[in-house]
């Protein structure tokens, strides 16, 4: 019972954490912006939000790819070094 109630808080919490680092995110740089480039209405607003998530997700998207191939390419090189031992 203990186990489902952690896993059930722990997913619960990790939504949470998403949803703020979406919004967050989005809104912030928006503001920034919006600082230089005011919006004349909400949608406006809203359509930059938009845009600033997708440009946010995508960064994080590259730099996860790149941290999976940096540690790919380390397993690699292990794997050769062991090979090179045995032989």
């Amino acid at each position: 019972m203990l186990k489902k109630h952690y896993l059930i808080t722990k997913i619960t919490f990790q939504i949470i954490l998403y949803l703020i680092e979406m919004i967050g995110v989005s809104y912030l740089l928006t503001k920034i912006i919006d600082v230089y480039l005011p919006t004349e209405n909400f949608l406006d607003f809203l359509e930059r939000m938009i845009m600033f998530f997708t440009f946010y997700q995508i960064i994080v998207l590259g730099i996860l790819q790149q941290l999976n191939d940096i540690k790919k390419d380390y397993y690699f090189i292990f794997f050769i070094n062991y090979n090179l031992k045995m032989v």
